[in-house]
């Protein structure tokens, strides 16, 4: 029943605590994100393929491959913010 987009973020650990495995995977990410926002299909599948492979107890990566899937055929605009809009709950 959301108007407006909502930002939703998963706090993990401090940075200066976080291993640098954890540090890695969350550049992956924002590349895979990257990649998302700019449409770049793609390269944004192939990022969020390989995160989901190596951290297969990580639903979001897999959301975001099942949202791609969904917009990739889509006429989206230039200026498109990222917003995914459910159809269902």
């Amino acid at each position: 029943g959301k108007k407006q987009a909502v930002k939703v973020y998963e706090p993990l650990c401090p940075k200066k605590t976080a291993p640098q495995e954890l540090l890695d995977e969350l550049q992956q990410h924002e590349q895979g994100i990257e990649y998302y926002l700019a449409q770049q299909w793609d390269k944004a599948t192939q990022a969020f393929t390989h995160l989901s492979k190596n951290h297969p107890n990580t639903h979001v990566y897999k959301l975001y491959l099942e949202r791609i899937n969904s917009l990739r055929d889509s006429d989206l605009d230039d200026d498109w913010d990222g917003v995914y809009e459910r159809s269902t709950k």
